[in-house]
């Protein structure tokens, strides 16, 4: 997993759609909001690994490809 720097994760958790999220994952799954954050925090630095790892990867073509869409 890509670490997060403190300023971008406190961006992230005070943004309103993470809070929303938050709330609605802890409704659905019947847990407390600051699990909820937390588990949401930890889905979304990992995806984010997940797509550095896949970004490192592309030849410049591609990315120019992707920039252009």
């Amino acid at each position: 997993m890509i670490e997060m720097n403190d300023e971008t994760a406190l961006k992230i958790m005070t943004h309103k759609v993470f809070n929303n999220a938050s709330v609605k994952i802890a409704g659905q799954f019947n847990t407390s909001l600051d699990e909820a954050k937390a588990d949401l925090m930890y889905e979304i630095a990992n995806h984010r690994g997940v797509l550095q790892v896949v970004g490192d990867e592309l030849t410049a073509h591609q990315l120019a490809h992707i920039n252009s869409c």
